[in-house]
């Protein structure tokens, strides 16, 4: 009875294989009629118009541009109008966020910068949170 077993045993696995066999075969025939018998094809890439194209000689100027625009400003910076805008909008809405303060005052943060960090050190202004979401307060100390 074992030896009857074991012989279907061994049948059925050769026409398990044989089947395997045959179906991966037809799943590469059936692949390669949809693809075609030379790969996959490529659609092209439209090419870029030339005032689009970066040469190395226009990121090597801009690498250069980029190293020596970065200055700070000087210790002795007086607050300009837009800075004084943001104090008096901060004493009058204390607490808003620093991006809300600027754009209702319609003010780059940039303008300002060097300007708001001395006042943050000198206690002018006191701020809570970071990035986005920093919050503005008038400190104890008037300019």
């Amino acid at each position: 009875m074992s030896n009857v077993h074991a012989t279907i045993s061994a049948r059925v696995d050769a026409i398990l294989a044989d089947l395997d066999r045959l179906l991966r075969a037809g799943a590469i025939a059936a692949a390669r009629a949809v693809i075609g018998a030379a790969g996959p094809r490529r659609t092209p890439t439209p090419a870029k118009p030339p005032s689009a194209v970066t040469t190395s000689a226009q990121k090597a100027k801009r690498a250069r541009a980029s190293k020596t625009t970065k200055t700070t400003a000087p210790s002795s910076a007086k607050p300009d109008d837009a800075a004084m805008k943001f104090l008096a909008y901060v004493r009058a809405h204390p607490g808003e966020r620093g991006e809300i303060v600027c754009k209702k005052l319609r003010i780059s943060t940039n303008s300002f910068r060097h300007v708001l960090n001395q006042w943050l050190a000198a206690g002018v202004l006191t701020k809570r949170g970071n990035k986005r979401a920093t919050r503005y307060w008038a400190g104890t100390t008037r300019v």
